[in-house]
């Protein structure tokens, strides 16, 4: 397998070889890698479409500040979705690569399973893995969001893993700006500035609420019919952007998440090879 150099968050990735454990790390890397990308894309488009933070003024003297982004384009879905196409392939890869000879023949083929039922497990997942060992299967099965100690299944970083799987292949999804930090020292200095104006105290998002396009930031009552040339845009400025689809869950953050977890998959298998508890038990030319 001819691996190719990239930057990565420790350096280069470089050298590595065709098995199972190297192709996995290779595959996290560059899904890193892009997801790096990804990140420097959307928020310099933002910061080039100008100022994203707006305020509105209504007849009965109330006001907010609040979230609205310009577009930034419509291909961000696919890049999300070949960031997530690497990260699955990483962990399916590991199943694929420790599986024996045989049983890549048999359906379903070898893979990853990645289940939120233990019953679903036990009655689908487990044909997935049969071709490992031992040790390579209570891996699998230790690491299921089932099991996942921080909370409920679904809040698994593999489970997102799994969910964005599904939508990608079963469309282009449509990604949407979100704010995802605002400086505070900003909202504060505002805040000090119209406090004369105000009546009573306003309503202010935390600065780490995700915030959709025309969510407000800051909601407030003022004494007068304006805010007497208050250039709220030198104050309030967001520190960074996320992109979401239809729901509210910051996609590069949660692939960030979702990378560390993999990453953790990884070097669970490659404690086992190192034990000798695991070997590779065919050529990765043998293709799926």
């Amino acid at each position: 397998m001819d691996v190719p150099t990239f930057e990565s968050p420790d350096g280069y990735v470089e050298g590595l070889g065709e098995g199972p454990i190297d192709s996995a790390r290779a595959k996290l890397e560059w899904a890193r890698f892009r997801l790096r990308e990804l990140d420097s894309i959307v928020n310099s488009r933002v910061r080039d479409a100008g100022h994203p933070i707006y305020i509105e003024m209504r007849h009965d003297r109330t006001g907010r500040l609040f979230w609205s982004p310009a577009s930034i384009g419509e291909h961000f879905g696919l890049r999300v979705g070949e960031i997530n196409h690497s990260l699955r392939s990483a962990v399916d890869v590991l199943v694929w690569g420790f599986s024996d000879a045989p049983e890549k023949l048999k359906g379903p083929r070898p893979g990853f399973p990645i289940f939120d039922d233990k019953d679903e497990y036990e009655r689908r997942g487990r044909a997935q893995v049969r071709g490992l060992a031992q040790v390579g299967r209570q891996i699998v099965a230790s690491n299921q969001p089932f099991r996942w100690p921080q909370g409920a299944p679904e809040a698994d970083p593999l489970s997102m893993l799994n969910r964005l799987n599904v939508i990608d292949k079963h469309r282009a999804p449509h990604a949407v700006v979100i704010g995802l930090e605002v400086e505070r020292a900003g909202l504060d200095k505002f805040i000090e500035r119209i406090r004369p104006l105000l009546v009573g105290d306003p309503k202010v998002s935390q600065p780490n609420d995700v915030l959709l396009p025309n969510d407000s930031i800051i909601e407030f009552k003022l004494r007068t019919a304006g805010l007497g040339g208050v250039d709220f845009a030198e104050l309030v400025v967001p520190r960074r952007v996320d992109i979401a689809f239809h729901n509210r869950v910051p996609v590069m953050a949660t692939l960030n998440e979702i990378g560390i977890r993999v990453e953790g998959v990884i070097h669970h298998f490659s404690g086992a090879v190192r034990e000798g508890k695991l070997h590779e038990a065919s050529s990765m030319a043998d293709d799926p």
